[in-house]
């Protein structure tokens, strides 16, 4: 995150050098458990309100190459849900270091001891 724009700017890099195209998803978000519902549309909104999600501008970016789902992470020792951006099937184009991936697995296993899961 920068100071001056307070803006969040992901990059990648591509597999080969180029970029994967057109993602092939076509889910826009996974179910949420019904007890969870509430909760991840107020977290939602709150990240619309902070215009961390925001429409996306097709005349000024284009057509979109890609879709990336939301789902809901359910965090019972906390009592929240959160709603979490899907980038597997972008990552899994994009190059990494073995060290990056172990810890991402590692950090997944906690959530998961935590009694915190992932839904779809």
């Amino acid at each position: 995150m920068t100071l001056l724009s307070n803006c969040w700017t992901a990059a990648w890099k591509w597999s080969g050098g180029k970029e994967p195209g057109v993602l092939r998803n076509t889910v826009e978000a996974y179910s949420v458990p019904p007890e969870a519902r509430d909760l991840y549309e107020e977290e939602l909104q709150k990240w619309i309100e902070d215009g961390w999600l925001l429409p996306y501008d097709e005349h000024k970016y284009g057509p979109a190459k890609g879709l990336i789902s939301l789902m809901a992470v359910v965090q019972r020792n906390k009592k929240k849900v959160r709603p979490v951006m899907d980038f597997r099937e972008l990552n899994a184009t994009s190059t990494r270091s073995r060290r990056t991936r172990r810890v991402l697995r590692q950090t997944a296993g906690v959530a998961e001891a935590r009694g915190e899961c992932l839904r779809d």
